[in-house]
């Protein structure tokens, strides 16, 4: 009798929702995916097809609240076709910076990331300094960047320093001439 007074209670454990265990194996799924080369370009356009429509439906329900899943959805969303890649970029941003402002830090770097993709998509200036390309002579640059965006706001964002993304690009040139 005296073992049962005692006893401490249990504690609840929250359980993960459906929409929190799909978007943690479809966020599983895609890390997996970009280590292989394998895939051919389709495949990769129908997976991540399949993985915008999931998160669609999630979002037309409004089942997506919890910070992690926003974070996860911001993730899956990558553009699918060039006419709609900047809608879907955008969207990827406002589902981090939520997530973000809800505590989630992680999502802070992906919100920076697809704003800045947003922009040079719409053919602005990107804020942070995050996107790049190889340009014909086979060299790495930095899209064009807002000058006034300072290194503290990136630090908010989670994003390095500007000479460090500078840097960045610079050794993606060096390695990829070596």
């Amino acid at each position: 009798m005296l073992s049962c007074i005692e006893r401490k209670p249990e504690r609840l454990t929250k359980r993960e929702s459906p929409v929190s265990a799909e978007l943690k194996s479809l966020v599983a799924e895609r890390e997996r995916l970009l280590q292989t080369d394998s895939l051919s370009p389709g495949q990769a356009a129908a997976v991540g097809q399949r993985h915008r429509h999931t998160v669609y439906r999630f979002m037309a329900k409004a089942l997506i609240r919890e910070p992690e899943d926003l974070y996860r959805a911001a993730l899956l969303l990558g553009p699918d076709d060039e006419s709609t890649a900047a809608e879907v970029c955008l969207q990827a941003h406002y589902l981090a910076a939520e997530a973000a402002s809800k505590g989630h830090m992680p999502a802070r770097y992906v919100a920076a990331t697809s704003l800045d993709r947003y922009l040079v998509l719409s053919g602005r200036l990107q804020l942070y300094g995050t996107q790049y390309l190889k340009d014909d002579a086979g060299k790495y640059r930095l899209y064009p960047y807002d000058t006034a965006t300072t290194d503290s706001t990136r630090a908010e964002w989670g994003v390095a320093p500007l000479d460090s993304l500078i840097a960045r690009v610079g050794a993606l040139t060096e390695s990829a001439t070596d």
